[in-house]
């Protein structure tokens, strides 16, 4: 059978952080740019959505035993996003 639309309880608490942790980061990245510690030519939503993905993906790979190297060079690829 097909998935169900109506979205478990789980979905519903994944969507809910997922949106959660994005409006954190939204706000943070554009807190940011007005201090001028990041360039005001940066969209702060797409940005934040970019992160956020990141990290749940990460996460995941994180579980599937992606190697700590791969996670860092990750992580170093989201920070330069930010230059």
């Amino acid at each position: 059978m097909g998935a169900s639309r109506h979205p478990s309880d789980i979905q519903r608490y994944i969507h809910k952080t997922l949106k959660e942790l994005k409006s954190a980061l939204q706000s943070r990245i554009s807190r940011a740019k007005k201090s001028g510690e990041l360039s005001g030519d940066l969209d702060a939503g797409a940005t934040a959505t970019t992160i956020a993905t990141t990290m749940a993906g990460m996460m995941v790979m994180g579980k599937a035993n992606m190697s700590k190297a791969a996670l860092k060079k990750t992580v170093s690829q989201v920070v330069s996003l930010l230059d």
